[in-house]
């Protein structure tokens, strides 16, 4: 059973925990990596809420990340090719098709979060997973957002993502399950992810060290390209 959730929110200012209280939650849960993925609003607040996180003295991994909200694929790619030589993990705000089809096929997109926010259909369709197949884009469910319902009944959502999770099983896309949550009460241990997941039609998450480990070496400097990486 894979132990991560990538996708939390902490945000002092509407009365929400701090990084800090999160994270000593998730220890307490059994997450071995989290990631905070603050909505983007600026490069300058970006780099104050990294400082802010690398303060926190923990035993497990606490991945820098972000989430992007953008309106038209071309202010997405403008605002990936900004964030993405100071994020450990870039998340994309799905929901609109054209947001969900370019972030599928933009290397620099590590995840595409609920691309079924917001519709009547699934939002992905075959060009988009297999683009998410050879970009390494992983496709997440947002359990938040899932027991909300988006103004649908909760049947009809499970419905949508189960769909998205079939032609993701079919074409070999990677599938993760994230809380989505912006407070210790929204967060939920690894066992029961796991298990909305499996309940969904995905039987496991993959594993994300390579993709960390991959990213992590880039903004070190060490790896210039995929398979060209400085050793000394």
């Amino acid at each position: 059973m894979k132990r991560y959730d990538l996708h939390l929110h902490s945000n002092l200012s509407v009365g929400k925990n701090s990084p800090e209280e999160m994270v000593r939650f998730a220890e307490i849960l059994g997450f071995r990596t989290i990631a905070f993925c603050e909505h983007y609003s600026g490069i300058t607040k970006l780099k104050e809420w990294f400082a802010e996180i690398e303060k926190i003295d923990t035993s497990i991994d606490v991945v820098k990340g972000v989430e992007i909200i953008e309106k038209n694929p071309v202010a997405l790619k403008k605002t990936i090719f900004k964030v993405r030589r100071y994020a450990e993990l870039v998340c994309v705000h799905g929901g609109d098709y054209t947001i969900n089809r370019e972030a599928c096929r933009n290397r620099m997109v590590d995840v595409l979060a609920h691309p079924e926010l917001g519709r009547n259909d699934p939002g992905l369709d075959e060009f988009c997973v297999r683009s998410a197949v050879e970009n390494d884009v992983l496709i997440q469910v947002n359990f938040r957002l899932l027991m909300k319902g988006y103004g649908k009944t909760r049947a009809r959502v499970f419905e949508l993502v189960s769909e998205n999770i079939r032609l993701c099983n079919e074409l070999g896309a990677k599938v993760i399950i994230s809380s989505g949550a912006y407070s210790i009460w929204g967060m939920r241990d690894p066992g029961s992810l796991n298990s909305v997941l499996k309940i969904l039609g995905r039987e496991s998450q993959p594993d994300i060290n390579q993709i960390l480990e991959r990213n992590r070496k880039k903004l070190s400097g060490r790896l210039i390209t995929d398979g060209i990486e400085v050793v000394s």
